[in-house]
């Protein structure tokens, strides 16, 4: 398979991104620092 665009790839960190910021909505440090869940779900987004 071919290797995808750079442009596409580009789309793809800014949509994790985006999903990575309305997990923390409303969520504070001491809540992510205690939820290995929610840490995993931003860190990998």
């Amino acid at each position: 398979m071919p290797p995808r665009d750079w442009r596409f790839r580009l789309e793809d960190l800014r949509e994790g991104a985006d999903r990575a910021v309305s997990y923390l909505d409303g969520v504070s440090q001491a809540e992510f620092e205690a939820s290995p869940l929610l840490q995993d779900a931003v860190l990998r987004a």
